[in-house]
């Protein structure tokens, strides 16, 4: 009677999830292996028949083919298969690794994965924090044993959120150190590529790099008009977000 009253009563925050989860993992493909294609149910060809199993085959039989591997990239991107995608970027660019086009790109996917996969963290945390804060504690208020269970109960309940949460965490962490990786080898081939510097100075900020993160905020500023909008915030974040905390920088390698 009692789980029934708290099943009940956690009917909303389950619906929530369902709705965080569809929009995050089964559309965008994120959190799983593989990905999702939104238009699998349409069922169009047969998956022998693919661009994918050609040129997989293809890769498959000869692993120094960088062609392949970079058509196999953007096939992947077509069919919304993003970490398939990027993991074929990374073959390419072992072969290629000065391929200014493909750096881009894969910095780019991994930066939306980043993005995307950290949402999906934020949900599991929204759960987590909801049993933690008391929100199954609260359903067993007034009951005369409620003092005793109520805290083993919430962490309970919140413990598979939270693991789920701290994993995408690390996911999204993982994604952009490897787009950080890529965006220091773009500023190293192509200093003056302004929007690079741009995206470099926001990755290293985001994996707590303050020192690179100023570096190449500051390259960008020198690369853009001074009245141009968006050298105006990159200004203001760059100081008020990044250089109060270069003290705590966690290396300060240079671009």
């Amino acid at each position: 009677m009692l789980f029934e009253r708290i099943r009940r009563t956690q009917k909303p925050v389950f619906i929530f999830l369902a709705v965080m989860f569809a929009f995050g993992f089964a559309l965008l493909g994120v959190g799983s292996s593989g990905g999702i294609n939104s238009l699998n149910f349409l069922n169009f060809g047969s998956s022998s028949s693919s661009p994918i199993s050609k040129l997989t085959g293809q890769v498959t039989k000869d692993p120094q083919d960088a062609r392949a591997w970079i058509q196999l990239a953007q096939a992947y991107v077509t069919a919304n298969q993003p970490q398939q995608a990027i993991n074929a970027y990374a073959s390419y660019i072992r072969l290629r690794p000065k391929d200014q086009s493909a750096l881009t790109e894969a910095s780019t996917l991994l930066e939306q994965q980043a993005s995307l996969v950290s949402r999906n963290a934020q949900a599991y945390q929204i759960v987590a924090n909801y049993y933690q804060s008391g929100g199954a504690s609260s359903l067993l208020s007034g009951l005369p044993f409620s003092s005793s269970v109520s805290d083993p109960l919430a962490s309970q309940l919140a413990s598979p959120y939270q693991q789920q949460a701290t994993a995408l965490d690390g996911q999204a962490q993982t994604n952009v150190q490897q787009a950080l990786a890529y965006r220091q080898s773009l500023a190293r081939l192509a200093p003056k590529n302004s929007f690079n510097q741009e995206a470099l100075g926001i990755d290293a900020y985001q994996v707590r790099n303050y020192a690179l993160a100023a570096t190449a905020l500051k390259a960008y500023l020198k690369l853009v008009p001074k009245d141009n909008p968006t050298a105006k915030q990159v200004k203001q974040f760059l100081t008020q977000q990044v250089e109060p905390l270069l003290g705590s920088s966690v290396s300060s390698p240079t671009p």
